[in-house]
């Protein structure tokens, strides 16, 4: 039976969820959540703990901190080059992990700050913002080249 609940997890809100107890072929027993947006609904998202101990609800929430690091993970590999480096030596590999993982905590935060937040316009994802800052920058640039221009030609 389905139990009405109301949780966020990344931009999908789930409304019911099912849990249950089930044999898996070759893993063996598991926690299986079930859930769905609508009550009706014929879509439905499937969790699976080896935890069986963990109420349906407790493997919902470790899943949403795990779905924040999957979303990390791939922002910082599609936007940010963290697969593109072709380094040999372990500290510059180690220096540019950690200029990824600066430029993602300054993308993240950029949307508070009130100068760029106007810029944004409430984006929150590391590769929208991206986007719209090298438009933006950009479009910085040529209005200064053609302030230049203007200056010289006079």
């Amino acid at each position: 039976m389905f139990k009405r609940i109301n949780k966020m997890v990344g931009e999908q809100r789930f409304k019911w969820i099912y849990e249950t107890t089930v044999v898996m072929k070759n893993i063996g027993l598991v926690k299986l959540v079930i859930l769905r947006e609508r009550r009706n609904s014929k879509s439905c998202t499937f969790l699976f703990s080896n935890n069986t101990d963990l109420k349906g609800f407790h493997v919902l929430e470790y899943y949403k901190k795990r779905w924040s690091i999957e979303v990390f993970h791939r922002d910082c590999k599609q936007h940010l080059g963290m697969g593109e480096y072709q380094v040999r030596r372990l500290d510059a590999v180690v220096i540019h992990l950690h200029l990824v993982v600066l430029a993602y905590t300054l993308l993240k935060n950029a949307c508070y700050n009130p100068f760029l937040n106007s810029i944004l316009d409430r984006v929150k994802a590391v590769g929208s913002i991206c986007r719209i800052l090298k438009w933006w920058v950009f479009n910085q640039l040529l209005i200064k080249v053609k302030e230049q221009r203007g200056a010289l030609s006079i």
